[in-house]
């Protein structure tokens, strides 16, 4: 026979076991939109190297020097004023992230989707980013001296005030792409589209544009025989 005090006790528990689960279930029928947020910090915790989902992730300001990121969903990340120099991260999804001031020197993006991501201000020497889609991206003021820029996609970019000095962009594509002031002095152009490009202002001293579409382009740079004082 069960004695009165624990039947209370069990009446109690009972009661409280209730009153919580309402509680829980007016937030999730509520509240369902804090449930992404709290799935969000966990994938941003995810070390599974060198495959991780940091997608939407803030990973601004860290030290990531070295770091195997390959084959990695990185789409909107924020690597704002992150150190990235000699990290290895090709065939990497960044589309839509903000590399703003980030730093990439040596580092291994070949074959990656850049599209639509801010790099603008990026100190990036000696950075690989052959093949790679940078399409509608911002480079603005990007120092990418002696970058390696083959084959790359840089459809209507914005490079205005990038430093390209040694850059290698031979067959890229920069359709439509900005790159008023920037300085392609010694850049090895061969084969690239610059159609409709924005070469205001542009440094093309010694550069190498064997090959080079320029049908429609801005020619009012400085530095080469194409350009229209």
């Amino acid at each position: 026979m069960i004695k009165p005090t624990r039947i209370m006790m069990l009446f109690f528990v009972s009661m409280i076991l209730f009153i919580s689960l309402g509680k829980a279930t007016k937030f999730f029928a509520e509240g369902f939109t804090e449930v992404p947020q709290l799935e969000y910090k966990k994938t941003c915790w995810n070390k599974n190297f060198p495959k991780v989902d940091w997608s939407y992730c803030d990973v601004s300001g860290k030290n990531l020097n070295h770091v195997n990121l390959h084959n990695s969903n990185l789409g909107g990340i924020n690597f704002e004023n992150t150190n990235l120099n000699k990290a290895y991260m090709i065939y990497v999804n960044l589309a839509g992230s903000n590399l703003k001031n980030a730093k990439l020197a040596n580092t291994q993006l070949v074959g990656s989707n850049l599209s639509g991501a801010n790099l603008s201000g990026v100190s990036g020497k000696d950075v690989n980013l052959n093949g790679v889609d940078l399409s509608n991206a911002v480079l603005s003021k990007a120092y990418l001296q002696n970058g390696y820029i083959r084959g790359a996609n840089l459809q209507n970019a914005n490079l205005s005030g990038a430093n390209l000095n040694y850059a290698e962009l031979k067959d890229s594509d920069l359709t439509g792409a900005d790159l008023s002031n920037a300085d392609l002095s010694m850049a090895v152009l061969t084969g690239a589209n610059l159609s409709h490009a924005n070469l205001k202002g542009a440094n093309l001293k010694s550069a190498d544009i064997l090959g080079v579409d320029l049908t429609g382009a801005d020619l009012h740079c400085v530095g080469n025989p194409i350009c229209i004082s």
